[in-house]
């Protein structure tokens, strides 16, 4: 996945992450191969587009020019700001900030995240460049209040509204203002890293099955402790 949108910037951005045990630029042929046994998937790739950029701009082309409705399973916290009334963020249920529930998945939608982030899906870059994302190590305003975080991002437009909030605080919140400008650098850090845009198009391919890969893939696969999972494809997908 590229690091395109945030070369030559100063910060520690998913620093300490463990490193890929495989070059997964390596497996892309194996990826496809084994997708496109799958009915109906198709490929979106672009080396100079993170994947999370892939994904948005392509549910918002898709929202655009299509009554279809968009279904996006991540875990990416990245991915909620492109929720709509059509768009929807699937995950499992126990990732992220959310209520654990009595199901295996959990469909996310604008009610859902103003319950528990405080903001709308539009507001969200806003909210996270202040206080932060401990996932992609993004540093926060330390110790800022999140209803307060929250209140601010709401009533933005712009990046510039959120430092000359004009909405009503407490006698104890009004520090925290200053420190809107005190930290001027690291919020406009943090939304340039934070906000997913759209204004380019994404064009999806699917090729004919690559059987020498796919055998290769099924080969590598069974000499490691994935044997069960091969024998599981096969039967359920395979066609010979």
């Amino acid at each position: 996945v590229s690091q395109s949108r945030y070369q030559g910037q100063d910060t520690d951005y998913k620093e300490g992450r463990p490193e890929l045990e495989f070059d997964i630029f390596k497996d892309i042929p194996y990826i496809e191969a084994m997708a496109y046994l799958l009915p109906d998937v198709y490929m979106a790739f672009d080396k100079d587009r993170e994947s999370d950029d892939i994904m948005f701009a392509l549910a918002k082309q898709v929202e655009e020019f299509t009554d279809a409705s968009v279904y996006i399973y991540s875990g990416d916290d990245d991915m909620l700001q492109a929720i709509t009334s059509r768009i929807n963020v699937v995950r499992r249920y126990n990732e992220g900030n959310f209520e654990i529930i009595d199901v295996p998945y959990l469909q996310i939608d604008e009610n859902m995240l103003k319950k528990y982030h405080g903001v709308l899906p539009g507001k969200l870059p806003f909210y996270r460049c202040i206080v932060g994302d401990k996932s992609d190590k993004l540093s926060g305003i330390p110790r800022f209040p999140r209803t307060l975080a929250a209140r601010i991002a709401m009533s933005a437009g712009s990046l510039e509204d959120v430092f000359t909030f004009k909405g009503p605080v407490t006698s104890s919140e009004r520090k925290y203002l200053q420190m809107l400008n005190e930290n001027h650098e690291l919020i406009r850090l943090n939304y340039s890293m934070m906000k997913l845009d759209y204004d380019y198009e994404v064009d999806v391919y699917r090729r004919p099955v690559n059987r020498q890969a796919v055998d290769k893939l099924m080969k590598d696969l069974r000499m490691t402790r994935h044997k069960s999972f091969v024998e599981e494809f096969e039967r359920s997908y395979r066609k010979d």
